[in-house]
């Protein structure tokens, strides 16, 4: 990528290479298949890409197929993609969570009269765990664990009589870490952490979030050592 123009104009589009999954069954899928993931931009019109996993990064051109609302996508708006260990494709959207099998779509919506569905339908982004559960973060809902067994869906969402709970307000993204515990983005209540096993959230607030929440002061919140020898409030 050394080589490419300097003045290049990226154009950020939906554009998925099915040839990962179309070539096999939604649930036959061979173990071996491996993930690629493709970077595209535009330069004079033409169409190049980056092959980012493996041994080389070659240029070279490729057709690409555009997955749309005609195609059974819920909605245009696709804030994150994951290919998870069967080999389907997730996406969030701001409509609903779609999985894809290379030919058809499955989407799933919230459903206000079945406390098993999706808890919002306004998604930002999800993450799969060692157990195969996926994990949806939403603007409205809190966050939901997928089983894909019986393809229910399990709510968490802020209680204000709970402690333990989800703090309340839009859940941006998630992350997991190497012990299995489950790291929360928000846009009001700072740093979430969720323990699994528990299902006990511990929020980690600034000073004035603190304050003007009516929560636990900052000498009451979750510490995190600095570089130094005191210990400072996240």
């Amino acid at each position: 990528m050394e080589n490419w123009p300097k003045r290049v104009r990226a154009n950020v589009a939906l554009s998925i290479a099915l040839a990962s999954c179309a070539c096999a069954a939604a649930l036959e899928l061979a173990p071996d298949m491996g993930l690629y993931a493709y970077a595209a931009i535009t330069h004079r019109d033409r169409l190049h890409t980056a092959q980012v996993q493996g041994d080389q990064v070659p240029l070279k051109y490729l057709t690409f197929t555009h997955l749309t609302a005609n195609e059974g996508l819920s909605q245009s708006n696709v804030n994150t993609i994951l290919q998870d260990r069967r080999g389907f494709m997730w996406f969030a959207t701001h409509d609903g969570l779609n999985r894809y099998d290379g030919n058809t779509f499955v989407v799933y919506k919230n459903n206000p009269s079945d406390p098993a569905s999706l808890s919002g339908n306004f998604l930002t982004d999800l993450v799969e765990d060692d157990q195969g559960y996926l994990w949806i973060t939403t603007q409205t809902g809190g966050v939901s664990k997928f089983d894909p067994k019986t393809e229910r869906f399990t709510a968490y969402r802020h209680d204000p009589g709970n402690p333990n709970s989800i703090g309340d307000g839009p859940v941006t993204s998630i992350a997991r870490d190497a012990h299995g515990y489950l790291w929360l983005g928000t846009e009001e209540r700072g740093l979430e952490k969720f323990d699994p096993s528990t299902g006990r959230f511990t929020s980690y607030l600034n000073d004035r979030i603190a304050d003007r929440s009516n929560k636990a002061p900052c000498s009451m919140a979750p510490k995190i050592p600095s570089r130094g020898h005191r210990e400072a409030c996240c």
